[in-house]
């Protein structure tokens, strides 16, 4: 299919690709801008933490599979989530004695919008996608209408966000109230969370209305880090198994788990809310594959082009506010950009000079193959190589094509010892083979001639052989050649 495209399905395809790279019209998210990630040691800890956080709550599970005694479906939903968002080994049969629970209990009616939310998301992110899956969340989005009339203006937007995220709605923009108390959160950061619920409700304002930027006068505030110590440092661990964040009483223990965990590991959550790492994040290397076809396919040519539709799409996508580099524009006055597109142009460069050097290579050895086939053609001179095996059944022979025509042999016929023998007179094949192997045991001569018979026709050969032994004095391989003389007989 490659090879059937020309330049301009390059350009075509290009466009499309890159501005799905740099984001420019499509409203693609940057995940962490520079300052926001957590170093190594910071990363370690909330590993750590997501672990022990994960082992006590699956440890608290009821024999039925649900958490908690009171508001059961809405809990229950929670820690299945973030359980499920964890990805942490070994919790597959908890998650899905969860699953199974909600599934049981999904035409149960609950009394407020929030928690109807929380089952659709928990529901959506461990159901299997299939039909009956897509039949299940509807069914869910359709009970909810009763309950959407006079709900509170956060529950309507909380469950808009989870019809977003199991597929069932479409997200709406951020309202004029989250810009405002976006903007309030940053004057008064570094501000305590009231509790582990309220931090995860920071993170999704953050998240969700501030792409992921929490700027103060247009300085980025490492809020992420900041949470996560503040989690890290108030987690305690469990005599038992796991760790724990404290509350009032063994439920709500349960519910600031659950969040603290969510909090730590949200950014596999939800699209929107928490920019998957591994999803949203690696569009930013996407750049990388096309700018590897073009320098297979078209050379510094397609390089070029790749280039200048990436460095176009993102200072676009940059200038607008939009995309990988939203905001690189006002933090680094494009130095970050910059530094991706130099990288971009370095790999695609050195790809090309490497492809095109080993093109010129192959083009050189195919030429010099060509001109060492005519020369043992005009010279009627064939060439041969064996690596001699355990017996001369198991030898492995090369040959030059002239010396296949030279023998009779046919394109596709296997050489071996025998069938060299076999193409000799019977009286030459017994003066050969003490030749051959007085050779092969680095006695005697190296050169010899003797006859063969091709389509009938006597010709004599001039062999010239030399062989290479091992430390033993054995034999291993042999090269030589075998010339035509018969005019000179």
């Amino acid at each position: 299919m490659f090879s059937r495209l020309s330049m301009s399905n390059l350009l075509a395809a290009l466009i499309f690709w890159t501005a799905v790279v740099t984001g420019a019209e499509m409203g693609v998210i940057a995940i962490r801008q520079p300052g926001a990630s957590l170093d190594t040691s910071m990363q370690n800890e909330v590993d750590h933490a997501v672990r022990q956080a994960a082992a006590w709550l699956a440890a608290h599970q009821n024999t039925d599979g649900a958490w908690g005694v009171t508001n059961r479906v809405r809990l229950t939903s929670i820690i299945l989530l973030s359980l499920n968002a964890s990805r942490q080994p070994g919790y597959s049969e908890v998650t899905t004695r969860a699953a199974l629970w909600l599934d049981a209990h999904a035409a149960d009616r609950v009394e407020d919008l929030e928690t109807h939310a929380w089952r659709l998301i928990g529901l959506s992110r461990v159901a299997p996608d299939s039909a009956a899956r897509t039949r299940l969340l509807q069914g869910l989005s359709d009970a909810a209408k009763p309950l959407e009339l006079n709900a509170p203006v956060d529950a309507a937007r909380f469950w808009n966000e989870a019809q977003a995220a199991a597929g069932v709605g479409t997200l709406l923009p951020p309202s004029s109230d989250a810009t405002n108390r976006l903007a309030t959160l940053a004057s008064e950061w570094p501000s305590a969370p009231s509790g582990n619920a309220n931090a995860w409700q920071i993170a999704r304002l953050v998240n969700r209305t501030g792409n992921g930027q929490l700027l103060h006068d247009n300085r980025p505030l490492d809020w992420r880090r900041d949470l996560a110590q503040r989690l890290i440092n108030t987690q305690r661990s469990a005599p038992s198994n796991g760790g724990y964040w404290e509350a009032p009483d063994p439920e709500s223990r349960l519910g600031e788990t659950a969040f603290g965990l969510l909090t730590l590991i949200g950014q596999a959550v939800f699209l929107d809310w928490y920019h998957d790492s591994i999803g949203i994040f690696s569009r930013g290397y996407w750049a990388f594959l096309f700018i590897s076809w073009a320098a297979i396919r078209f050379g510094a040519r397609g390089v070029t082009l790749v280039i200048a539709i990436t460095a176009a799409q993102a200072l676009r996508g940059a200038v607008m506010g939009k995309g990988f580099f939203a905001h690189d524009l006002q933090q680094s006055h494009l130095l970050n950009t910059w530094a991706y597109l130099l990288v971009l142009a370095a790999v695609g460069v050195t790809l090309a000079l490497a492809i095109a050097v080993r093109k010129s290579i192959e083009t050189q050895l195919l030429a010099s193959e060509r001109h060492l086939a005519d020369a043992q053609r005009l010279s009627k001179l064939g060439s041969w190589h064996v690596v001699f095996g355990a017996d001369e059944t198991r030898d492995v022979w090369t040959i030059s094509t002239e010396l296949r025509l030279m023998y009779g042999f046919t394109a596709d016929q296997p050489i071996s010892t025998t069938a060299g023998f076999l193409a000799m007179p019977e009286e030459d094949r017994e003066s050969v083979a003490g030749h051959w192997a007085t050779a092969k045991a680095g006695k005697g001569t190296n050169e010899w001639e003797h006859r063969v018979i091709v389509n009938g026709q006597i010709k004599w050969m001039r062999v010239l052989a030399q062989f290479e032994f091992d430390a033993n004095g054995l034999a291993v391989s042999a090269s030589g050649t075998n010339q035509d003389i018969t005019g000179q007989k």
